[in-house]
């Protein structure tokens, strides 16, 4: 139930999620919400997503989260989307972002940032499943995950 698997991502993440007082909003959707994942790796998408949108979020903001039922190349999938109100990533930035070490901010400090993997590791997984991930972001207001996981 990939709605569960969403929520239990959440719970994993409310002591950062409690620290910037962000406020998480879930929006499920979807009729049929079981598919078929590996729930451990798909937690780890969901999670590293979440870790990301938590971290860019100032304090205050919000990250929605929404799954519905689409049809996504002529194939019936779950959509999930993950919208956060950060800082947005650069637009030049953007279409290199699931690449393996690649980060927007250059520099190794922990706190800004790791290896540049998390992302690559997360298209790697919805790739294994079959599916697919994009992004959208507008600095100063937020950016958008969209995945799209075949029933």
């Amino acid at each position: 139930n990939i709605n569960n698997i969403i929520e239990a991502s959440i719970d994993m993440l409310n002591m950062q999620i409690n620290a910037k007082d962000i406020n998480i909003t879930t929006d499920f959707q979807i009729e049929k919400p079981e598919v078929s994942i590996d729930p451990e790796r798909f937690n780890q998408v969901i999670y590293n997503l979440l870790v990301n949108a938590i971290k860019y979020t100032p304090k205050k903001g919000h990250i929605k989260i929404k799954t519905e039922g689409v049809l996504e190349n002529n194939i019936e999938s779950v959509k999930i989307t993950i919208k956060d109100s950060g800082k947005g990533i650069p637009p030049d930035d953007l279409p290199y972002i699931f690449e393996r070490f690649y980060r927007v901010d250059k520099s190794r400090d922990r706190k800004t940032g790791g290896l540049g993997l998390g992302l690559a590791i997360v298209r790697k997984i919805i790739e294994l499943h079959g599916g697919t991930i994009k992004a959208e972001s507008i600095i100063n207001e937020g950016s958008t995950f969209y995945i799209a996981i075949p029933y």
